[in-house]
């Protein structure tokens, strides 16, 4: 013998093979092993994550993200939207034009669920962009956006 001992037991020396099967075992097994020692074996439902949903828009009056300018004529213009949170949350509209940076912040009117803006006729509206960002607390920004034209 050379100085090697191996277990009582043990009737030959273990091979390459043999050695990775066990450090296989081992791996597969220590974490099992762990739980059970600890003295709590689990056994239930894999817990599962909540996710919450971004706020949906129901209507935007004039319709939003268009081709299309947003004419305000000489009476002024009226812009509303229409959301809701699919879980209930309340949801903040937050009004924003190019330039000027947040016009206003609106909580829900219209039976709770929207916000509405009016544009007084002003030349230096033409061009810039009204923005309307929905949030409700938990998730990204939804927007809307409208380009302005002033007639």
């Amino acid at each position: 013998m050379t100085g090697l001992s191996w277990p009582v037991g043990m009737r030959r020396a273990p091979t390459a093979k043999s050695v990775g099967f066990m450090r296989l075992l081992a791996a597969w097994h220590a974490p099992c092993f762990a739980v059970l020692a600890s003295g709590c074996f689990y056994i239930g439902p894999i817990p599962t994550v909540e996710y919450n949903l971004p706020p949906e828009i129901k209507r935007a009056e004039p319709a939003a993200d268009t081709e299309e300018a947003l004419l305000i004529g000489p009476s002024g213009q009226s812009v509303f939207v229409i959301a809701e949170d699919p879980e209930g949350d309340e949801v903040r509209f937050t009004w924003t034009l190019t330039g000027e940076g947040i016009l206003g912040y609106g909580y829900p009117v219209y039976d709770g669920e929207g916000s509405e803006i009016v544009l007084e006729h002003d030349p230096d509206l033409d061009g810039k962009t009204l923005g309307c960002l929905l949030d409700d607390g938990e998730n990204d920004l939804v927007a809307l956006s409208w380009r302005l034209e002033v007639l």
